[in-house]
């Protein structure tokens, strides 16, 4: 889980899916449409077909919402004594068919900026009402 970011959603949820799966791990994912942040997942069925924080395609309408779920034997995918990004290990894991993609319903804010801090605090302000 990323560490600046107010993420609504359901994590039991996210994880009944992804035990259900069967699959070595589950990206949680929004419907963005570029509106908060550049789409960067493409998603076919319950299945994420692929992510880039670096090239934009036609059909990438998601967001990484900023939540993995990884079977313990997943992570022998990644290489010991070497760095290794978590986008690495996303992208190994979808060349294998083994990355699920879970919606979540509501967008997340991200509060690792100034900006970001202050659209959160007019959504706090608005829904503590």
């Amino acid at each position: 889980m990323y560490g600046d970011s107010y993420l609504p959603f359901d994590f039991q949820k996210a994880i009944n899916f992804f035990d259900k799966s069967g699959k070595l791990g589950s990206m949680v994912i929004f419907k963005n449409h570029d509106e908060y942040q550049r789409s960067n997942v493409e998603v076919e069925g319950k299945m994420v077909k692929y992510y880039s924080k670096l090239h934009k395609t036609e059909k990438m309408s998601y967001i990484d919402y900023g939540v993995s779920i990884f079977r313990k034997s997943a992570l022998k995918i990644i290489p010991k004594d070497k760095a290794f990004d978590l986008s690495g290990l996303h992208k190994v894991l979808i060349k294998e068919q083994e990355l699920t993609a879970y919606p979540a319903e509501r967008r997340f804010y991200e509060i690792g900026s100034h900006e970001g801090l202050e659209e959160f605090r007019k959504y706090i302000a608005i829904n503590l009402d």
